[in-house]
């Protein structure tokens, strides 16, 4: 007797499911033994692992590759990008889950008021989590409603709202809750603990705030900041998530005396953010660094990648 090869793969596909739950009863054994968190941590980055890799690996040999080119193209529908809330960006960016990309910009330029702003829009389609390194989720929740409510930041720290800024408060907060987002306290937190979270809550799109401050291992800053880079790289392409990463820019050079806005050297400590990054927008805001500037107080979203 000779199986229907549909019947076959199905098979095929279940011994290999079998075979993968194998291996993870055997993982949860050594975390459950384990006599240290070490231990018990790299048995759960391998379950991880077991849980998010690809069935099979695909390989497609050029002609392949064009005639499934020449089917997607023909098709109608317009693939499904990330959008941002900003009309000009969505114009721009062709970001997809699974995408690394970095926001960068000098110190106190606007890098987490952007973020959120784009946590807010993500989060209307889909599962976000905001990992902030930095701050504290009230002190953002802060910054989100007096943006959401249109009531100046100062008024809500100092508790000094009338009527009409309860009323909009209270609008936002409605607006708030129905959105599909989570704010981490992450101070702490490395990379695969982030993985091991974001895989936890099924987060479709995370923000990490910022980069530089995710403690990894290494002999020395640059390795360190390279291997964060790698890991949030790594995340994003294995777990099918966008990976959305503020990082520090160094201080600006300067040419005849006036601050340059950033450039792809401008990261802190390692060139391979700039590597892995699929997209690197910089925020700069050239009256911070230059009083005489003649563009006032607003910020520039530079597209660099």
């Amino acid at each position: 007797y000779a199986a229907p090869a549909d019947s076959l793969a199905y098979y095929c596909e279940m011994l290999r499911d079998s075979a993968r739950l194998h291996k993870v009863q055997g993982e949860a054994m050594v975390i459950a033994s384990a006599e240290t968190l070490d231990q018990a941590r790299e048995a759960i980055d391998r379950m991880n692992g077991l849980m998010v890799s690809q069935k099979r690996v695909t390989v497609l040999d050029a002609a392949q590759a064009a005639s499934d080119f020449c089917d997607r193209t023909a098709s109608q529908e317009r693939p499904e990008y990330l959008t941002w809330g900003m009309a000009e960006l969505d114009k721009l960016l062709y970001a997809e889950l699974g995408d690394l990309i970095l926001i960068g910009g000098y110190p106190s330029s606007g890098k987490t008021l952007l973020s959120i702003q784009f946590a807010l829009e993500l989060s209307q389609k889909y599962r976000v989590g905001y990992f902030s390194l930095e701050t504290g989720p009230g002190k953002l929740t802060d910054r989100l409603m007096s943006h959401l409510a249109h009531v100046p930041l100062s008024k809500i720290k100092e508790r000094n709202l009338n009527d009409a800024d309860w009323a909009a408060l209270a609008s936002a907060s409605s607006s708030l809750a129905a959105r599909h987002l989570d704010f981490v306290d992450a101070g702490g937190m490395t990379v695969r603990d982030i993985q091991a979270l974001a895989l936890y809550k099924r987060y479709q799109v995370i923000l990490v705030d910022y980069l530089q401050l995710i403690p990894e291992r290494g002999k020395d800053r640059y390795e360190k900041v390279t291997n964060i880079s790698q890991g949030l790289h790594v995340l994003a392409r294995s777990c099918g998530i966008a990976v959305i990463a503020l990082a520090q820019l160094s201080r600006p050079e300067k040419s005849n005396g006036k601050p340059q806005p950033p450039t792809m050297s401008s990261f802190r400590e390692s060139g391979q953010i700039e590597q892995d990054a699929d997209i690197v927008i910089f925020l700069y805001r050239d009256k911070y660094y230059d009083e005489n500037s003649e563009k006032g107080d607003n910020a520039e979203v530079l597209i660099r990648k």
